[in-house]
């Protein structure tokens, strides 16, 4: 399979210092599992006070995280104490804790959406989460825990994926995606073109990563690259016609 390249768009917008460009359908691209980004996500809502948000998570893995991530964590910890004290803290063990947790970008939507009176709808798949969420949980044991230790540092440094959002930035090519995730963007652009018609402005949250090819299948799109303290974020004002 092979990368795909995207169009360069007229302008490119910086957020900040540059102001939020007008419009009634945007889409913000964050990085998973950054939590360092959600003051700045918040910020960005609340200049932006939408009529819906919409965030890249199932409502299969809203609930099941509901019910079920605060023993996930308990299990986590559990386990990584028992690991040698030199190895608890491995990025790769930092970032398998953060998959657990209920990600920072429903937390973040849900706090505004109270604030702000708004709903919050979850729009990705549920068929796909409930196969992930599987996966990530049986990875849950000190066998395993310890196999993470083993890996490279440096595979997990959050500067790797900002390499990867720079590179986007001066060649225009994506990493190649699996039918796994073409499938998700089709249901989410399917559900968020619905939601669309009911109230504006909307905004959507989800992965840098499927923001370009729901802007690409939107009419109009202006990307505004958001540039925060040791974190990138894409912020995609669309202003979508009928």
């Amino acid at each position: 399979m092979r990368a795909k390249q995207f169009g360069f768009p007229k302008r490119l917008w910086f957020y900040p210092p540059d102001p939020i460009p007008q419009g009634e359908l945007y889409l913000i691209g964050t990085i998973h599992r950054a939590p360092q980004l959600a003051p700045f996500l918040e910020d960005c809502l609340n200049k932006i006070r939408p009529e819906i948000i919409t965030v890249e998570i199932s409502p299969y893995s809203l609930k099941k995280r509901q019910r079920e991530g605060d023993l996930w964590l308990k299990r986590f910890e559990e386990l990584r104490r028992r690991l040698p004290p030199q190895e608890r803290d491995h990025p790769a063990l930092i970032l398998y804790r953060e998959a657990l947790k209920m990600p920072y970008e429903i937390k973040t939507a849900q706090k505004l959406g109270q604030k702000l009176g708004v709903p919050v709808i979850p729009i990705d798949s549920s068929k796909v989460a409930k196969s992930w969420l599987e996966r990530l949980v049986s990875g849950l044991s000190l066998k395993n825990l310890k196999a993470l230790t083993y890996e490279e540092k440096e595979r997990y440094d959050l500067r790797r994926t900002l390499n990867l959002v720079n590179f986007y930035l001066r060649t225009g090519f994506l990493p190649p995606k699996d039918e796994e995730d073409l499938f998700r963007e089709r249901v989410m652009l399917r559900r968020l073109r619905r939601i669309f018609q009911r109230k504006r402005p909307v905004v959507h949250i989800g992965g840098w990563e499927h923001l370009f090819s729901l802007a690409e299948a939107l009419e109009r799109a202006v990307p505004v690259f958001i540039k925060g303290e040791d974190v990138y974020a894409f912020l995609f004002n669309l202003n979508h016609r009928k």
